[in-house]
């Protein structure tokens, strides 16, 4: 019998960006949108978004669009045909030139009994849109506690569906991930709601695939929404000039040829959600071209299911930009354009 032997990882996930990247926030949404959003709930019978969770997305396996016309109400945001609402994005700063090079939801659920060959099929659904694939090492599991994980038989695998424009699909036993990846100076950001409902309607497919295939149904357990940011170090800038957590020591030190640091924060009360954290990390590396600093920040909670996936996604977003407009600097926020 095979043993696969694997040690605590410090980055919870391998995204594309692994080698590249690695307080706390109590905004909510106001009131008003609240309520506009319980009148949204009452007019329109099928929302996808709510913030009530009797009526809610519906479940994944189910097939039923909801009322796109009465989206027109809160706010769309189209990509590819996909149309997604966007509750929480009242009192978010925009930025026009945003220095996001990698943005990643996950929806992480109770492992399946998934072969390479079923997800081989699986790619022949979706090759329209992502008709190249490459296999990965599965992303292991995080240990409730430190140590080594012991795993009997073959390592598990994880394929990427890779599509046009920087689009990414992950997909694994235990995992979907939906990932835009910036592949030029000229690409732009689809924003959350593409992504989010990318993910929504990829997760609402393979529910479908899994019960056809008799593998089993699709039981959400955990969220993931990670962006890597990677910002241009330009002639005597410091750290300090980004990151507004760095602060100039007193006395002179010398020029700073790397950094690393790693945080986490409890994000329970921003995510509504009981272990939810917010990992923040932030590289900075003379030797990238051009120089540059990493900043990372990835929220991870538990659900409840489908329904509470995809409104803790909602607000595990609106806690990580709040986080990164709270960790960047003013002037770094002019030069990207904030509105």
């Amino acid at each position: 019998m095979a043993v696969a032997v694997r040690a605590k990882a410090s980055c919870r996930h391998d995204y594309a960006y692994t080698n590249r990247a690695a307080g706390r926030s109590h905004h909510r949404p106001n009131r008003r949108l609240q309520q506009d959003y319980r009148e949204f709930d009452r007019e329109n019978s099928v929302p996808l978004y709510g913030l009530r969770r009797r009526r809610v997305t519906r479940s994944i396996s189910s097939g039923r669009r909801p009322n796109r016309a009465a989206y027109a109400k809160v706010g769309t945001v189209t990509h590819g045909g996909g149309v997604a609402t966007d509750p929480f994005a009242s009192g978010l700063p925009e930025f026009r030139q945003p220095p996001l090079v990698e943005v990643a939801v996950g929806l992480m659920f109770d492992p399946l009994g998934v072969r390479a060959i079923d997800l081989a099929q699986l790619y022949v659904q979706w090759r329209a849109e992502y008709p190249k694939y490459e296999e990965h090492a599965a992303i292991p599991a995080s240990p409730s506690i430190p140590g080594l994980i012991l795993e009997p038989g073959i390592p598990h695998l994880r394929l990427w569906y890779i599509g046009a424009g920087g689009r990414l699909i992950q997909i694994q036993r235990d995992r979907l991930i939906v990932n835009w990846r910036k592949e030029s100076e000229f690409s732009d950001y689809p924003r959350y709601g593409a992504l989010r409902s990318e993910l929504e309607s990829r997760s609402r497919e393979f529910a479908s695939f899994i019960a056809e295939q008799g593998i089993g149904e699709l039981s959400p357990n955990s969220i993931e929404l990670t962006y890597v940011n990677q910002i241009p170090l330009e002639d005597a800038q410091s750290l300090a000039d980004i990151v507004s957590l760095v602060r100039a020591p007193s006395v002179d030190l010398g020029s700073a040829t790397e950094a690393n640091i790693s945080l986490r924060f409890d994000a329970s009360s921003a995510v509504s959600h009981e272990s939810a954290t917010l990992a923040v990390n932030v590289q900075r590396s003379l030797n990238a071209e051009p120089p540059s600093v990493i900043l990372q920040l990835s929220c991870v909670s538990p659900v409840n299911d489908v329904s509470d996936a995809f409104e803790t996604l909602d607000r595990a977003r609106y806690h990580v930009v709040r986080s990164f407009q709270h960790l960047t600097t003013e002037s770094m926020h002019n030069k990207w354009g904030v509105r």
